[in-house]
């Protein structure tokens, strides 16, 4: 059964009214769906992505209708951050549970409570709805791992304009003309079939998706209806808005207000734009609309309460008009049309309430014009602002300050802002320490964003530039650690103009750090050790190279001498790897059998080791001691001798920094 009862034309286009059949075309995709909830582990995930209008909703709506039915219950999550203690009500079921999150990618803090307060004794599916899988799960809570890990399903568009897209949309206008009759007594096609109304839909824009679709069907109904001309060049969501207009003057009407329709749009995308929460927030927001601002106090009440009984079933104090493309259209057409309203009603708003709420009217701009978006960033500057001023912000004021510049660092990059989106980048990295120091379970994020900064700042434009277009998960990332794993540096770094220059200095103290706390948290391990040689290697491109070189197999071999004073001397070349670690083993074993009781490993030309290269010097200490001959590594390149202390090799090894110092040691 649907959730919410149609008042206008446009709500029968909302999911939730499920105001026409469930469409065959989805059934194997819901059979799907169906065999992953009942199958599988105690508890799995699963993300759907599609384009707004694609279906995905309606999907998961008729999933949820079979699944109550096999004995299942099931919530769709409620899109109102406000209320977090209504999910530990989940903690008591004791059922198989299946979970809808609408709109996942825009509610990440909701996921990260939901993932606290899932049921542990019975079995439990969580389907997320977003429009993409751009990264946005990378960055959520510790604990949300059934998230992070979630399967992705892309869903393919529902109809290809065929004939069989004709088919179905005759069948939608039977559907819609008997729903509009209920709504509208007086509504009347004056005998014609409703079938024979809808024009082919054969290679039209407006049926790229199911939502498009429909906007026809019911769009073409009602100008039949109203005796206007089918279309008459308007988008869909112009047509629709066109007749819902009728509406809102019919309801302002019983609320004894006389309003323009130019002044009723402009109520409206106030009202789907700013969630208001009581009756005083609702008569400042519309104290700016042009139109209602200069009406009498009452007349504003008037207004409010107008609005609140316009689309029941919200959220909020009073409801939006929806679907979402609907009201994205409608923004679009006041910011082009009346281009003073929405900056207003945004500015308003966005002084108004907690950041968590100033967040949620900021995640509005996301889909609709440049003008719009530009609104959008200036608020996002106000508020990541306010929130970096604050002296002891909590948990949760910084996860929210998070948000905003991880938002923040993908519009730059977007945009091909490369230095600012780095600035931002290096802003969230600082949230991060602050996060991890609060709450250790956030140490392995503050760790993906060092590897993502790094990323993000690196020197060479051309990889940047892709990085920045390509999103990247924690495992993506890896992958470019272990490729540059495989590259030597350049022996000569080209000088750098100042903006280049400042993000390879914040590369290179992000992979430093990055190290550093990998060595803290899991040096011990191997698959700790492999990480920190991937960010050594990475560190060696960063501090001495510009563009990334490919060297072959073509390295400096190990070499020995004695030098005048007696003692051996095996020098080391530029790198002490997998590849020349064996030589330099080899020639220490053979070394100690003819040395004079003193040996010297000179590292003065060596600018990389990895775990081998550790592993021979300390392995050719042992021997050494066990031989009775006396080793001393010159050593005093910096970045391989911070690698000995996170690693504490220097604790073994007699370390001096150049050949003199060595001679004299053993003198």
């Amino acid at each position: 059964m649907p959730d919410v009862t149609a008042v206008s034309p446009a709500m029968l286009l909302r999911a939730d009214v499920e105001a026409t059949a469930f469409q065959a075309g989805r059934e194997r995709t819901l059979a799907s769906l169906r065999a992953w909830a009942e199958t599988g582990p105690q508890r799995a995930a699963q993300l759907i992505t599609a384009p707004g209008g694609a279906g995905k909703s309606r999907l998961a709506r008729e999933l949820g209708h079979r699944m109550r039915t096999a004995g299942w219950a099931v919530l769709h999550l409620r899109d109102d951050p406000r209320r977090p203690d209504d999910l530990d009500r989940l903690r008591s079921v004791r059922i198989p549970l299946l979970v809808v999150v609408d709109y996942a990618e825009t509610r990440r803090r909701q996921l990260d409570l939901l993932a606290e307060c899932l049921p542990s004794d019975e079995p439990v599916r969580v389907l997320m709805l977003a429009r993409g899988d751009d990264g946005w799960r990378d960055a959520m809570r510790p604990g949300t791992g059934l998230f992070k890990a979630a399967e992705v399903m892309r869903l393919d568009p529902l109809y290809g304009g065929g004939p069989h897209t004709y088919d179905v949309a005759e069948v939608m206008a039977t559907e819609y003309a008997k729903e509009l009759k209920g709504l509208d007594p007086t509504f009347d096609l004056q005998g014609r079939d409703p079938r024979r109304l809808v024009s082919s839909p054969h290679g039209s824009p407006d049926f790229r998706d199911a939502l498009g679709l429909h906007m026809h069907v019911l769009g073409t109904l009602l100008d039949h209806a109203a005796g206007a001309d089918p279309g008459a060049g308007l988008a869909a969501e112009g047509r629709i808005l066109d007749h819902e207009g009728r509406y809102w003057s019919d309801t302002a009407r019983e609320h004894g207000l006389n309003l323009t329709i130019d002044t009723m749009r402009s109520a409206v995308a106030a009202a789907s734009l700013v969630p208001a929460d009581g009756i005083d927030a609702a008569r400042s927001v519309l104290a700016t609309v042009p139109g209602l601002r200069d009406l009498r106090e009452d007349e504003r009440l008037k207004a409010a309460n107008w609005l609140r009984d316009l689309y029941p079933g919200g959220t909020h104090w009073w409801g939006s008009l929806q679907p979402d493309r609907l009201a994205e259209w409608l923004f679009g057409e006041r910011n082009r049309s009346r281009p003073d309203v929405l900056p207003l009603v945004f500015r308003s708003a966005s002084t108004q309430g907690g950041p968590i709420e100033r967040y949620e009217l900021m995640r509005k701009f996301r889909a609709i014009d440049r003008r719009c978006a530009d609104l959008a960033d200036e608020a996002l500057d106000l508020l990541r602002r306010e929130l970096r001023d604050e002296p002891h912000p909590d948990q949760e004021r910084l996860e929210l300050r998070g948000s905003l510049l991880a938002e923040q660092a993908r519009r730059h990059a977007k945009r091909g802002e490369l230095d600012r989106a780095v600035e931002v980048k290096a802003e969230l990295v600082d949230v991060a320490r602050l996060t991890s120091a609060l709450d250790p379970r956030f140490r392995p994020r503050l760790l993906e964003e060092l590897r993502a900064l790094a990323i993000w700042a690196r020197p060479d434009e051309a990889e940047t530039a892709k990085l920045f277009t390509t999103p990247m998960s924690p495992s993506q990332t890896a992958v470019v650690f272990r490729e540059l794993h495989t590259i030597k540096p350049m022996h000569n770094r080209p000088t750098l103009d100042p903006p280049t220059e400042h993000r390879r200095t914040l590369a290179v103290q992000a992979v430093r750090e990055w190290i550093s706390r990998t060595a803290a948290l899991d040096g011990e391990s191997d698959r700790g050790r492999v990480r920190i040689e991937m960010g050594m290697a990475w560190l060696n491109v960063l501090e001495d190279a510009v563009h990334i070189p490919r060297l072959h197999d073509a390295r400096p071999k190990i070499s020995e001498h004695v030098a005048s004073g007696g003692a051996r001397v095996i020098a080391t070349g530029r790198a002490l790897d997998v590849y020349t670690g064996p030589m330099l083993r080899d020639s220490v074993k053979a070394a100690l059998s003819k040395t004079d009781g003193r040996l010297i490993i000179d590292m003065t030309l060596t600018r990389f080791i990895d775990s081998t290269g550790l592993g021979v010097l300390i392995g050719s200490q042992r021997r050494a001691r066990e031989a009775h001959v006396a080793l001393i590594v010159v050593c005093s390149y910096e970045r391989i001798l911070f690698l000995m202390r996170i690693t504490g090799t220097n604790q073994v090894l007699d370390i001096v920094p150049d050949i003199d110092a060595a001679h004299r040691r053993l003198s």
